[in-house]
């Protein structure tokens, strides 16, 4: 009888233990929460503008004139043409450019035409670039020749 006790106590633990679960479907679902996002406010970063046209060069001379005293178009005589000197001359398979400077300043020589550093034309400069010298001639037919420097 022992043994009959045994496998009764077994059997009625085990159906003890194994009670019926909570079915998922029987629970009460949560409803979500409704949240509002606010928007955030539009950053305005104000625009940056740099002033530093309206004051003199340090780099230059000071007699030298700022950008800020010229107009959007130059003329040869504003610049001293004669007071330039070659600082190279470049070639490539379809023409030659010539790089000049003077008083601070720089220009280009490109496709017959004398640029400042912002490429804008210098009205009343004609410019031939050669192997060993530049020639420029502005409109009263005054041509100033500068030779290439030596290297």
């Amino acid at each position: 009888m022992d043994i009959k006790k045994f496998l009764i106590i077994i059997f009625i633990l085990t159906a003890a233990g194994c009670g019926r679960r909570d079915d998922p479907r029987d629970m009460p679902r949560r409803r979500p929460v409704a949240i509002e996002i606010e928007e955030p406010e539009e950053i305005k970063i104000p625009e940056y503008t740099y002033g530093g046209s309206v004051y003199r060069n340090p780099f230059l001379p000071a007699g030298i004139r700022s950008r800020a005293d010229y107009t959007e178009e130059l003329f040869a005589q504003d610049i001293n043409l004669a007071g330039l000197r070659v600082t190279g001359i470049i070639s490539d398979r379809k023409s030659k450019y010539a790089i000049l400077s003077g008083a601070g300043e720089y220009y280009i020589v490109r496709e017959g035409r004398l640029l400042d550093e912002e490429d804008r034309p210098v009205s009343g400069v004609a410019a031939i670039v050669g192997d060993d010298k530049v020639t420029l001639i502005t409109e009263d037919e005054r041509t100033i020749s500068l030779p290439a420097p030596q290297w």
